[in-house]
């Protein structure tokens, strides 16, 4: 028997916060009954589950984290464009 009060809502059903996971799902008036699943979807999350962080991936040799890298040219290559609209519109 699945606990289903543990889980979130379903992101591959449409089942709510604390409901079963549907394995048919009824669609009108002459429809037929939802049907039920046993066990919760793969991708369903329970409450209190936290995702895990990925680490910083390092690149050999420079000492630095490759995402630090990226933001550091990123800044440095804005901050180059907005000098050079500067000097085209004849501020700097």
């Amino acid at each position: 028997m699945t606990d289903w009060v543990a889980y979130l809502a379903c992101t591959v059903c449409e089942a709510k916060m604390g409901g079963a996971c549907f394995t048919l799902l009824s669609g009108g008036t002459e429809a037929l009954p939802s049907r039920y699943a046993d066990v919760p979807h793969s991708s369903r999350k329970m409450r209190g589950q936290v995702a895990a962080a990925k680490p910083a991936v390092k690149v050999a040799g420079t000492g630095t984290a490759t995402v630090a890298r990226r933001t550091a040219k990123r800044t440095a290559g804005t901050a180059k464009s907005w000098a050079a609209i500067a000097r085209a519109q004849g501020k700097m």
